[in-house]
């Protein structure tokens, strides 16, 4: 599919507890409210006639303006205790499950520039604002954010002192509420609504207790997560002339689910800040990190060397290989160990991966049977040879097999991943049973065609026909079949016959098949369909005036050169008469790929020096490549300072995919998450066209190569019709 580039993931603590100890559920508790005894005599009793009068109350209460007008800087340290949660479960690292001890820092000026440190065990988080951007800053591993739109006008209001003075030019207009009586204590509580002009911050409650007009309580409600955090300020201490807070307690309900932290002072002093606290963080450069798959398998293999014939060593070496994707390697261990010990099922499933893998699909049915024979479990064999009849265009068959895979599965009860591929089997089960008529059925009179191709952002496509209508469609080597929207599928009276995702664990979507598709001179009869929602479809083509996705699965059989230095698209019959046309695609350095599961193609590739496994994405736009935070740390790149709203880009110097090297790509940060695929070999993430040479790119599935041919070596084509 087409990839959709943004994901920011936070990590370690639970949700409600990242975000008070972070300081960013309000203004007035971390930053610029003073903290938690109370005013030598109580300051009124009678009720206030306005928002101001309560405002001036406070102010007279903590000490006055001029003793606080002449506070220009703050600093707070102060010890944090986050309270277990009810009901966690076992692994679940959302909830905390025992009271956990942290500390805080505070430093704020009153020309409005905060810096914020939490300590929580081994993790430390830093916020700030330097008078123009708001930051959040995760030490452990480094994680530099910068703030943006809400993020940005939040953190501002956060790093001002003396939150209570210059209310109009913060666009703040506070709103007196109805008083009312705190629960505990039975004190009469009035309430000022913080209302201000930027309509994105949280709705916020201040309550101030009357007979001392000190701040007792804030409650502020998120409109968009629904979390409503409560903090109540007490143990009121002089500190330079000024009441300060020693002791506040901040109580989150979020999803049914609620969070305590504690909150206690022990030092506040307002000695001058060295300006450079509030400064941005700089990311440090990272080292490579070491590949512990590789590392296993160079183990492996070394004691392979020292114990030939013991086949407990050759099949873990046989295993170590298939996991860092190396074919070869892990399929002459496997036959190794079968010379050793003829009934290992587990060699015998190594074999049939690899040689499906490989495209070699007599041998890989073969081996699997054998293994299945010899106790490879149901599903797993199902599951693999259902890839090997889709392979061969049998989708009965191939519905059947699915369907079997998802009944065979037993997994644990609280295995939620299992029950996911389960799931998606059964749809993709019931979804190749219910195509009618025989899929893909091609007809081409010659042994090649050439149509005209486009290229924008990166993104390639061609114009074909389907029931006499002209469609623009994206070249995508990550889609199995034809994606439309939902308009445009019924305009083409295309039926649904079943719903099924296109990825494990995705969405569901209407699928169905066209009768007819034009590429050229090629007919395609039967070719499948996927239906998208018509704001998904928007997405996914990302504004580039297109109808809709050819998927790599329509084309695969016929060898495919994307000529990128004259914007064609050439199919190639594999047929004996076709040799000619074949062989003159077959030039420059030949890179070997793999094809998982349906259609996914995967290629070695060096990133910096340190290999992984790729998919291959041509419609992938914006972008060279995306990887997974492990691949981009064993290429000695760290994460960038990101934004909120925006992609986070990384610059990758060198990718080698076989003899061709780039250099200086743009690679996307946080968006590749997958760490290895369901058959257990490692994925490290996904490239696009960018990466390969700039002449033409050949796809040959007869050999499973890619050939690559730069600009300057391309031969002068024939020209288009």
């Amino acid at each position: 599919m087409v990839s959709r580039f943004w994901r920011i993931r936070r990590r370690s603590l639970p949700q409600a507890l990242f975000a008070s100890s972070l300081g960013l559920s309000g203004p007035f508790v971390l930053a610029c409210a003073p903290f938690g005894e109370t005013p030598e005599e109580p300051v009124v009793s009678t009720a206030p006639l306005s928002a101001q009068e309560i405002l001036d109350r406070y102010v007279q209460a903590v000490g006055g303006e001029q003793a606080l007008r002449a506070i220009h800087q703050r600093t707070e340290e102060a010890e944090l205790l986050f309270k277990a949660q009810e009901g966690c479960e076992e692994g679940d690292s959302s909830c905390l499950a025992k009271d956990t001890p942290g500390q805080f820092m505070l430093f704020s000026s009153n020309d409005g520039r905060m810096f914020r440190s939490t300590v929580i065990g081994e993790q430390i988080v830093q916020a700030g604002f330097d008078g123009k951007t708001g930051w959040q800053y995760q030490v452990e591993p480094p994680l530099l954010i910068l703030e943006e739109g809400v993020g940005q006008n939040r953190a501002a209001e956060e790093a001002v002192l003396h939150w209570y003075f210059g209310l109009k030019t913060r666009g703040i207009e506070p709103k007196i509420q109805e008083p009312r009586t705190e629960e505990a204590s039975g004190n009469l509580l009035d309430g000022l609504a913080w209302n201000t002009s930027d309509k994105s911050l949280p709705t916020r409650v201040l309550w101030f207790d009357r007979s001392t007009g000190l701040l007792h309580e804030e409650t502020e409600k998120d409109e968009v997560s629904g979390a409503i955090e409560r903090r109540f300020f007490s143990d009121y201490r002089k500190v330079d002339g000024v009441l300060v807070p020693h002791n506040i307690r901040k109580v989150q309900a979020m999803a049914g689910r609620k969070a305590e932290v504690q909150h206690s002072v022990i030092a506040v002093h307002h000695r001058p800040i060295d300006s450079e606290k509030f400064s941005l963080p700089t990311l440090p450069t990272p080292e490579p990190v070491g590949d512990e798959r590789l590392a296993h398998f160079e183990a492996a293999q070394a004691a392979r060397a020292v114990s030939p014939d013991d086949p407990t060593v050759v099949i873990d070496l046989a295993r170590a290989a298939f996991t860092a994707a190396h074919f070869d390697a892990a399929a002459a261990a496997a036959e190794a160990t079968l010379k050793l010990d003829p009934k290992d099922a587990e060699a015998l499933w190594i074999v049939g991966q690899v040689q499906l893998l490989k495209g070699h699909l007599d041998l890989a049915t073969k081996a699997l049977q054998k293994a299945e024979k010899l106790g490879l479990r149901e599903d797993q064999a199902a599951r693999q040879q259902a890839w090997i009849q889709l392979r061969k265009r049998d989708w009965k068959a191939a519905g059947t097999l699915l369907s079997s895979a998802a009944n065979f599965a037993k997994p644990a009860p609280k295995d939620e991943g299992a029950k996911v591929v389960i799931g998606t089997l059964a749809a993709m089960g019931e979804r190749y049973s219910a195509f009618e008529g025989e899929p893909l059925v091609r007809s081409l009179k010659t042994c090649e065609v050439r149509v005209p191709m486009t290229i924008a952002a990166g993104a390639m496509m061609i114009e074909v026909t389907a029931e006499n209508e002209k469609l623009r469609l994206l070249l995508d080597t990550t889609a199995p079949d034809i994606i439309l929207g939902d308009r445009l599928a019924k305009s083409l009276v295309v039926a649904t016959d079943a719903h099924a995702p296109l990825l494990f664990g995705g969405p569901f979507y209407p699928r169905g098949q066209i009768d007819q598709v034009e590429i050229g001179a090629l007919s395609i009869k039967n070719v499948p369909a996927t239906i998208f929602n018509e704001q998904d479809m928007a997405t996914t083509t990302g504004g580039l005036g297109i109808d809709g996705v050819l998927g790599i699965a329509v084309l695969a059989p016929y060898q495919i050169t994307f000529d990128l230095r004259n914007e064609a698209l050439i199919l190639v019959k594999n047929e004996r008469r076709c040799k000619s046309e074949l062989a003159a695609h077959r030039q420059g350095p030949a890179l070997p790929f793999w094809i998982h599961e349906t259609h996914n193609i995967y290629v070695m590739a060096e990133m910096n020096g340190a290999e992984g496994i790729y998919q291959l994405n041509s419609g992938m736009r914006g972008a060279d490549l995306t990887a997974n935070e492990l691949a981009y740390a064993h290429a000695g790149i760290g994460a960038p300072p990101m934004r909120r709203q925006q992609v986070p880009m990384v610059t990758v110097n060198k990718l080698r995919l076989g003899a061709h090297e780039s250099t200086d790509l743009v690679g996307v940060y946080g968006y590749s998450t997958q760490l290895a695929t369901l058959d257990g070999f490692r994925l490290d993430g996904m490239i696009g066209m960018g990466t390969f040479a700039s002449g033409s790119v050949t796809l040959d599935f007869d050999e499973q190569r890619i050939y690559q041919v730069s600009a300057q070596q391309s031969p002068t084509p024939t020209p288009l019709p």
